[in-house]
C-alpha cells in the first residue's frame, strides 16, 4: 500500500471521529420542549422511520421532552440510557405544549375532575367543585394546567379547558335594572339558586362566554348581563331641588325598596351621578352616615344664571304651582291669554312670585303652559274678514271684547304670538291695547293689480264683504269671464252693477282662475264623438259649433282643462271654449308597422272607438300605421278608391321586435304549420312533422317569423310559439326507470307520433334532456340506430324523489316480487290485512324492502294487491237528485282517484252520441259478478242506486268495517264487482234535459210524437228499446212497437246498437258467476226465463236470497216467456244465473220519484255484497 492511500485513509478516520464527537456534543446541548402524546397509542422508534423497530407505546396524554429533528419526526430526551439514546416519535402524535404561558384566571361551570396528565385517562388527583374560582395555565388543546393539594402537597394537575369559564374583567360596582335569575352553571337549563330583584348591588365577574358570575355564599353563580348597569367610575356631584311631596332617598336603586330618608317637595338637595336613572346621595339619619340613592324623576336642577321674562298664558287656565311638579298644590290660576311675569328656573319650568292672601309667595309655572311674544314685533295691515271682526282684551276669544269692526274694515295690528296680533284701540278717546285673532283678518296687497279671470264653481258669488258669510252682491255661471283687482291674501275686490248702481264686492281667489298670460297656439285633433265648442268654458252651458272625431282644429291655451278658439256662426266670428279632454294635440308622426291581435281590427273615422269603422282587417294582418295620440295610431286607408285617413287603436295592434333574435327549435305538434299571417285562422304556408327542427327569428308576442319555401318561392311566414320549443343544449346522459305498462319511445316529441319501440315498466332506459316535456334517446330497430323521444311523464329518473307510504294487503295472499311482473320470482307472501310500508314506484308497482334469510332485498308489489293507508273514507255520491251523466262520470273520476286500486274503470263502449258507457270493477277477488243499471231512460233512479253502492261499500273498505253485516274488506279481497252504471247515457239524457244538443234533433221529436216532453221516454237517442235487444227470443218478443220511438221498438236486429253490443261483449269476456240487470218498475224479480235443470235450482236459491233482502215478488217461470232482455240472454246463451229487480212500485211512464229513494236503498243497499258472498262460496259450482 502506498504511503498516499495510508495518509488519506488516516486523514478519513480522523474525519469520521471529528463528526463523530460533534454529533454527541451535538445532541448534549439540544434544547428540549414539553410535548404531549395526543393519539390513543403513540409508538416510539428507534429511527426516523414508521417501518423501523417500535421501542415502546405511549398512552395518549403522556408528557415527553422532545426536540425537533425535522418536519416530521421529534427525538425524546432519554433519561433510561439502557433504552438506547436515539429514541423518535412522529409529529402526528403529539402536541407541543405552551411554554411559559401566563396565568389567567376562571370559574369551573362544573364538578371537574383534576388527572395527573392531559387525559381523562389519567390518574385522579382531585375534583373541583361548580363554582370555584381557578387559577390555571393553558398548556395543550382541551387542556389547562392548574395546581391543587394531594395529601397536604400542592401538584401540578391537568383539567379539560371546556370546564372552564375564563375571566375577562372584574366588575366593582353594579345595580340590577330588572328581576335577575341566577344559575348554578352558565345555562338557562341548569338550577336556578337566587333571584336579585330590581335595584340589587352587587360586584361580579365576566366571563368570556356572555355570562356574569358573582359570589353567592362562598361560591359563584351564574347570570346574563342584560339585565345589569355598571354605576359610573368617575361620579359628578349635582345639586338640585326635591321635587316630589315627599322627595325619598331609597336603600336600593329600586323605587320598591326602603326608604332612609324623606325630603319636603322643594328642598334643596345634593347627590352624585350613578346610574341610568338613578343618583346616589350621602345622608345622615340619627346622626349615621347612610348611602342611599333618589329617583332621577324626583329632582330637578335649576338653571344657573336667571332672566326675568314676560308671557302669554297659552291654556284656559294656567296654574302657578307651589312647587316645579304639576302634582304639588296650586298657588294661583290665570285664565288663557293672561300676560305673566315669571324668571328663568330650568328646563321645563319658570319661577314666578304671586301673592295668595296679601302675602308673596314663590311658584313654578311650566314652560308649555305660556308662551314669550315676539321680541321685535312688525306692523301690518289687514282687512278684517268676519262680520264682527272683534279686538278682544285677552289673547283669547274668551276674554272680553274691546271693540268691534265690520268686515273688509281696513285695520292696523303689530305681530305678538303665534294666532294673534297685538293692536291699539281708542275707547272713549282712551288708548287700550288689544288682540286680533289671526284667523280674523287677512292682509292687504301692497300694490292694486287689475284682473280678469274665469269663473271655476258653478255659481261664483261676488260677496258684500271679503268673507263668505257676507251677503250676495251678484252670482254668475261657471265659465263666465270676471273682472277684479287685487285685495287680501284670500280675496279679490270687484265693482258690479246691481239694479244700476255700481257696488264694491269681493270675489273668493279660489273661485276664480287666470287665463295664461301669454297664450300659446295649438293644432289638435278631435277625439270626442261629437266633440263640441261652448259659449263658455263650462259643460253645462249652450254649445256654439260641434265638429266630428277626427277633425283638425285650431286653438290656444286658456285655462287649466280648456282652450279657448274662434270660430264662424252665421259668418260672424265668436270666441268659444273647447273642453281639454275632448281634443288631442299630435305628436311628431313616426311610421310604423304592426300586426293586428283582435278580430277584427277596426280603422275607425276618428279616435274613438264610437266613431264609425271606415275598413276592418283579421286577425294577424300585417298593417301599417303611424303615431299619432296617446292610444292611437293614425293610418292610410284605400276605400273605393279614395285615399282617406282613420285610426286605429293601439291595444289592437302589436309592433315586431326592434332587434329579432334568431332561434331554432323543434315542433312539437303532429303538424306544426307556418302560417300566412301570424293567426292560426290564417292560411299554413307549410306544414312540418313533430320532431323537426326550425329556424325562426322573434316576432310579436306568441309568434316567430320564418323564412320558407313554397313552390321554390321565398315566403314569410309564421310560427306561433306553443308549437315550438328550444331544446336544451347536448346534456348528460341520464338513465331512469319505464314508469308506464307500455312506455313508448316516439319518433317524434309528440304522444300522436309514430311509436318506434315499447319497454315493459321497470326497464332501464337511457336518455339525453331534449324538450321540457321530452327526453331523447337512442334506440335499435333492427339493428340500426334511431332518434327517438320518451315523454316525461312516463319516466322515473335515477335519484327521484319517491314518497314512502303504508297501506295494507288487500287480498288473501300479497307477495313482493323481485321483478315488475307477477311471474318473477317470490320473495316474500303477506295475509289479507297485513300492514306493509313501501315506497312509490311505476304506474302499476310499489317498490319495498323485505328481509330474506336475514338480509334486505330490493322487492315490488303490485298496485292492485295495496290499498293505501292514506285513503281516507269520503262519500262523493249524493243519489237523492236528479242523477246526470255528467254527475256520474264526476263521481267516476273522483272514486277512481281517491280509492286507487280498489277502484279501476274503463270505457268498454260509446253510445250513438258518443257518450262513453262506463265500467267501474271494484275489489280485487278473482270470483267476479257484474250489475248494470238504466238499460231505460225513464228508469235513471237505479244509476243512483248502484253509484250509491259502490260509494258506501269503498268507503267501508277503507274503514275496515262490516257494512250490513258483511266484511267488506275479506269478500272484495276475493270478488270484484263488475258495475256498468249507466247503459243508455244518451236516453237518460234526454230524458232529464229534452233533445237539445242532440244530432237528430227534429227527428227525436217527430219520434216522440212532436212532443219536447221526454219524461216517457225509454229508449236510446234512434228510438231502440235497449232491453229488447238481446238474441234471446228475440224473433218472439210480445207487446212490440214497429217504428223507433220511446219504447218497446226492438231494432231492425239483435245486437244492433252500440250501447248493447258494448254490454254484451262484456258479459262474453268475463266468467261472471252472477249477472244483475236493474229496472224500475213494479217491485219484482224476473230471475227464470227458460232455466233449466240445475241452472234452475241454482237460480231459484239465489232468487230467494235476492227476494227475502228486497222483499220483491219471484216472477213464476213462464211456458212461452217475452224475450230479448239482457239476463234473458245471459240465461238462455251464457248458461248462467240472471236476475233483473224492478226496484219501485208502479208509477206510471215517467221517471221513479227521487222520494221513493230511501226504500229502495234499504232494500237493496246490501245485495252487491249478498251476491259476491254466494258468488265466492260456490264459485266452483257453477
Amino acid at each position: 500500500m502506498s504511503k498516499r492511500i495510508k495518509y488519506l485513509i488516516s486523514f478519513i478516520v480522523l474525519i469520521s471521529l471529528g463528526i463523530s464527537l460533534a454529533m454527541n456534543i451535538s445532541a448534549e446541548e439540544l434544547d428540549y420542549v414539553p410535548a404531549v402524546t395526543i393519539q390513543d397509542e403513540n409508538p416510539v422508534y428507534g429511527e426516523k422511520n414508521i417501518d423501523g423497530t417500535v421501542l415502546e407505546t405511549l398512552k395518549k396524554g403522556t408528557i415527553i421532552q422532545v426536540s425537533q429533528e425535522d418536519e416530521n419526526w421529534y427525538k425524546l430526551q432519554v433519561t433510561d440510557k439502557e433504552a438506547g439514546s436515539n429514541q423518535f416519535i412522529h409529529t402526528n402524535n403529539i402536541e407541543l405544549a405552551i411554554v411559559d404561558s401566563n396565568e389567567e384566571q376562571g370559574l369551573s361551570i362544573n364538578d371537574i375532575n383534576v388527572y395527573d396528565k392531559p387525559s381523562s385517562k389519567g390518574a385522579f388527583l382531585n375534583e373541583i367543585a361548580t363554582g370555584n374560582l381557578l387559577t390555571y395555565k393553558k398548556f395543550v388543546t382541551g387542556w389547562v394546567q392548574v395546581e391543587v393539594e394531594v395529601n397536604d402537597q400542592l401538584t401540578k394537575g391537568y383539567v379539560e379547558s371546556d370546564l372552564i369559564n375564563k375571566i375577562v374583567n372584574e366588575v366593582e360596582s353594579a345595580v340590577t335594572t330588572d328581576q335577575t335569575i341566577v344559575y348554578n352553571n352558565p345555562s338557562e337549563g341548569s338550577q336556578k339558586i337566587d333571584t336579585f330583584s330590581k335595584g340589587k348591588l352587587l360586584n361580579y365577574l365576566v366571563l368570556d362566554n356572555g355570562w356574569y358570575a358573582t359570589s353567592i355564599n362562598g361560591t359563584y353563580g351564574f347570570f346574563k348581563g342584560s339585565t345589569i348597569q355598571e354605576s359610573e367610575s368617575n361620579p359628578v356631584q349635582k345639586s338640585g331641588i326635591a321635587l316630589k311631596q315627599p322627595t325619598k332617598v331609597y336603600s336600593q336603586p329600586n323605587t320598591n325598596s326602603d326608604a332612609v330618608k324623606d325630603y319636603a317637595s322643594g328642598s334643596k338637595l345634593v347627590y352624585r351621578t350613578f346610574i341610568d336613572g338613578w343618583y346616589e346621595a350621602t345622608v345622615y339619619v340619627g346622626g349615621i352616615k347612610y348611602t342611599g340613592y333618589i329617583d332621577a324623576r324626583d329632582v330637578i336642577e335649576p338653571t344657573t344664571e336667571v332672566e326675568k321674562l314676560q308671557g302669554v298664558a297659552l291654556k284656559d287656565q294656567v296654574n302657578v304651582y307651589k312647587g316645579p311638579s304639576h302634582g304639588s298644590g296650586v298657588h294661583k290660576s290665570y285664565q288663557k291669554g293672561s300676560i305673566l311675569k315669571y324668571e328663568t328656573f330650568s328646563d321645563e319650568w319658570y319661577k314666578a312670585y304671586v301673592y295668595v292672601g296679601g302675602k308673596k309667595k314663590v311658584g313654578y309655572i311650566a314652560k308649555s303652559d305660556v308662551v314669550e311674544p315676539t321680541e321685535s314685533p312688525k306692523q301690518y295691515s289687514g282687512i278684517a274678514t268676519k262680520e264682527p271682526t272683534l279686538v278682544y282684551h285677552q289673547a283669547t276669544k274668551n276674554s272680553k271684547a274691546l271693540k268691534a269692526y265690520s268686515a273688509g274694515s281696513k285695520l292696523i295690528y303689530n305681530s305678538y304670538i303665534d294666532g294673534w296680533y297685538q293692536a291699539s284701540v281708542y275707547i272713549n278717546g282712551q288708548k287700550q291695547t288689544g288682540y286680533i285673532s289671526s284667523k280674523d283678518v287677512q292682509g292687504l296687497p301692497s300694490k292694486v293689480e287689475k284682473l280678469s279671470g274665469v269663473a271655476v264653481n258653478s255659481k261664483v258669488h261676488v260677496y258684500q264683504g271679503p268673507t263668505k258669510d257676507a251677503s250676495v252682491h251678484k252670482s254668475y255661471l261657471k265659465g263666465s269671464i270676471l273682472k277684479y283687482e287685487t285685495f287680501s291674501d284670500g280675496w279679490y275686490r270687484a265693482f258690479v252693477y246691481v239694479n244700476g248702481k255700481r257696488k264694491t264686492g269681493y270675489i273668493a281667489k279660489t273661485d276664480v282662475i287666470e287665463p295664461t298670460t301669454n297664450p300659446k297656439t295649438l293644432n289638435g285633433i278631435a277625439i270626442k264623438h261629437p266633440t263640441k265648442v261652448y259659449a263658455k268654458a263650462n259643460k253645462n252651458v249652450k254649445q256654439l259649433k260641434s265638429y266630428r272625431a277626427g277633425s283638425n282644429l285650431k286653438y290656444e291655451t286658456f285655462i287649466d282643462g280648456w282652450y279657448k278658439a274662434t270660430i264662424y256662426l252665421n259668418g260672424k266670428k265668436r270666441t268659444g271654449y273647447i273642453h281639454a279632454n275632448d281634443v288631442y294635440q299630435p305628436t311628431d308622426s313616426k311610421k310604423l308597422e304592426g300586426v293586428a291581435v283582435k278580430a277584427p281590427v277596426h280603422v275607425y273615422e276618428g279616435p274613438t272607438r264610437a266613431s264609425k269603422a271606415r275598413k276592418s282587417y283579421s286577425k294577424g294582418s300585417i298593417l301599417k300605421y303611424r303615431t299619432f295620440m296617446e292610444g292611437w295610431y293614425q293610418a292610410t286607408i284605400y276605400k273605393n278608391g279614395k285615399k282617406e285617413t282613420g285610426y286605429i287603436a293601439s291595444s289592437d295592434v302589436e309592433q315586431p321586435t326592434d332587434n329579432p333574435k334568431s332561434l331554432e327549435g323543434i315542433s312539437l305538434n303532429q303538424k306544426t304549420h307556418v302560417y300566412s299571417t301570424p293567426s292560426k285562422n290564417s292560411k299554413p304556408l307549410k306544414s312540418y312533422h313533430a320532431g323537426s327542427l326550425l329556424k325562426y327569428e322573434t316576432y310579436i308576442n306568441n309568434w316567430y317569423r320564418a323564412t320558407v319555401y313554397v313552390n321554390g318561392k321565398k315566403r314569410t311566414g309564421y310560427i306561433y310559439s306553443a308549437d315550438v320549443e328550444t331544446p336544451k343544449a347536448d346534456g348528460k346522459i341520464t338513465s331512469g326507470i319505464a314508469k308506464r305498462y307500455h312506455t313508448k319511445v316516439y319518433s317524434g316529441p309528440n304522444n300522436n307520433t309514430k311509436t318506434l319501440k315499447n319497454y315493459r315498466e321497470g326497464s332501464v332506459l337511457k336518455f339525453k334532456p331534449y324538450l321540457n316535456d321530452w327526453y331523447k334517446a337512442t334506440v335499435y330497430i333492427n339493428g340500426k340506430a334511431n332518434t327517438g323521444y320518451i315523454n316525461k311523464k312516463d319516466i322515473l329518473l335515477d335519484g327521484a324523489k319517491q314518497t314512502t307510504q303504508k297501506g295494507f294487503a288487500a287480498k288473501p295472499n300479497v307477495y313482493v316480487y323481485n321483478g315488475l311482473s307477477k311471474k318473477s320470482t317470490k320473495l316474500k307472501g303477506y295475509s289479507l290485512n297485513s300492514q306493509l310500508t313501501f315506497k312509490t314506484y311505476t304506474d302499476n308497482w310499489y317498490e319495498a324492502t323485505v328481509y330474506v334469510n336475514g338480509k334486505p332485498k330490493t322487492g315490488y308489489i303490485s298496485k292492485s294487491d295495496i290499498i293505501d293507508n292514506q285513503i281516507k273514507p269520503r262519500s262523493f255520491v249524493n243519489p237523492k237528485q236528479v242523477y246526470s251523466y255528467r254527475d256520474m262520470v264526476t263521481d267516476i273520476n273522483q272514486l277512481e282517484q281517491h280509492y286507487s286500486g280498489l277502484i279501476n274503470t274503463e270505457v268498454i263502449g260509446k253510445s250513438v252520441e258518443g257518450r262513453n258507457i262506463y265500467l267501474v270493477k271494484l275489489g280485487y277477488g278473482d270470483t267476479k259478478i257484474t250489475i248494470n243499471a238504466a238499460h231505460h231512460a225513464r228508469e235513471w233512479l237505479t244509476t243512483n242506486l248502484v253509484m250509491n253502492q259502490i260509494d258506501q261499500y269503498s268507503q267501508a273498505f277503507a274503514k275496515g268495517s262490516k257494512y250490513n253485516g258483511y266484511n267488506v274488506r275479506d269478500l272484495l279481497s276475493k270478488v270484484t264487482i263488475y258495475y256498468v252504471p249507466m247503459v243508455n247515457p244518451d236516453g237518460v239524457t234526454l230524458n232529464q234535459f229534452g233533445p237539445s244538443g242532440f244530432s237528430n234533433y227534429s227527428q227525436l221529436i217527430r219520434m216522440n210524437s212532436g212532443s219536447k216532453d221526454f219524461k216517457a221516454w225509454k229508449a236510446n237517442s234512434r228510438g231502440v228499446d235497449l232491453n229488447r235487444q238481446y238474441p234471446a227470443g228475440w224473433n218472439t218478443i210480445r207487446n212490440l212497437e214497429y217504428s223507433p220511438g220511446p219504447e218497446r221498438f226492438k231494432g231492425l236486429r239483435p245486437l244492433s246498437e252500440p250501447e248493447v253490443i258494448a254490454v254484451a261483449n262484456l258479459a262474453k269476456k268475463h266468467n261472471f258467476k252472477t249477472h244483475v240487470a236493474y229496472h224500475s218498475s213494479g217491485e219484482v224479480l224476473y230471475w227464470a226465463y227458460n232455466a233449466a235443470g240445475s241452472l234452475r235450482l241454482t237460480s231459484r236459491k239465489i232468487a230467494n236470497q235476492i227476494s227475502n233482502q228486497t222483499g220483491y215478488w219471484m216472477i213464476p217461470q213462464q211456458s212461452n216467456p217475452s224475450g230479448g232482455g239482457y239476463t234473458d240472454w245471459v240465461i238462455d246463451s251464457l248458461k248462467t244465473p240472471g236476475f233483473t229487480p224492478e226496484i219501485s212500485p208502479h208509477v206510471g211512464p215517467r221517471p221513479v220519484p227521487i222520494s221513493n229513494f230511501d226504500r229502495i236503498w234499504n232494500q237493496n243497499k246490501s245485495i252487491g255484497l249478498m251476491l259476491a258472498e254466494e258468488a265466492y262460496n260456490n264459485r266452483n259450482k257453477r
